[in-house]
């Protein structure tokens, strides 16, 4: 009995990398580079979060991966996975209009140099994915920061400042740059405290200097010149020494 549940669990997840990296990763926030492939860790925290799956684990996926008979055929190379090329069925419906307002998330201590400098895609990635909506947002962000924030991007503004928005499909867009005239989010705090905040931040760092933490360091031996810390026997045969030699 135990062996037919293990078995039919591999076979439910199967199926469901095929669904997810075969048919539909738009549906997942994932974007699928020229080859097919998505960052394995973006594989496992979309599935992570989907209802039945929540305790899948990355051995969970390599004995799918090793499974010569399952359905999905997945193929991994180093830090990325896909469905090998057969047996993908890629067919994104697009949308006859977009939105005017796009949507991604970023770190709350990112937005400030956000909200300045605009954003690129970081050194791993070639696009920035952007969502149709805040809600589909905030689930794909939230899946590696707890409490992301979400920014919205004006797509006119953006296209005006030279941004190319690529359409993946209705629920997923792409760019390679966005400048900070596109981009709306909450306040921004003044630079002062931003630069207070990050002081702080590396104060509390490992190797930094913990002076104002630091608690005094109490002298419990002898003090030069003074008696507190002598017996009285001794301060009484000091003072019997001064009157004889007086």
């Amino acid at each position: 009995m135990a062996k037919h549940n293990v078995e039919k669990r591999r076979d439910s997840l199967d199926k469901f990398l095929l669904y997810v990296l075969g048919v539909a990763p738009d549906e997942f926030g994932l974007l699928p580079d020229k080859d097919g492939f998505v960052p394995f860790k973006e594989l496992l925290a979309a599935i992570k979060g989907e209802d039945g799956f929540r305790g899948v684990t990355e051995g969970s996926v390599n004995e799918v991966l090793n499974y010569p008979w399952g359905k999905a055929a997945l193929e991994r190379e180093g830090n990325r996975i896909r469905v090998r090329p057969e047996q993908a069925n890629f067919e994104f419906e697009k949308p006859n209009t977009r939105p005017k307002l796009l949507y991604f998330g970023l770190k709350p201590t990112a937005w400030p140099s956000v909200f300045e400098h605009g954003l690129r895609p970081k050194p791993d990635e070639e696009y920035i994915k952007l969502f149709p909506t805040k809600e589909a947002a905030l689930k794909v962000h939230s899946r590696f920061c707890p409490n992301p924030i979400i920014i919205s991007v004006n797509v006119n503004k953006a296209e005006s400042g030279q941004s190319i928005i690529e359409t993946v499909s209705e629920n997923l867009y792409k760019t390679k740059e966005l400048k900070p005239e596109a981009l709306s989010g909450p306040p921004v705090p003044p630079r002062s405290e931003v630069e207070e905040s990050k002081s702080r931040q590396k104060q509390d760092l490992p190797g930094q200097s913990l002076s104002a933490h630091v608690e005094p360091v109490i002298h419990h031996g002898k003090k030069k010149g003074k008696f507190e810390d002598t017996p009285d026997w001794k301060i009484r045969t000091r003072i019997d020494r001064r009157k004889d030699k007086g």
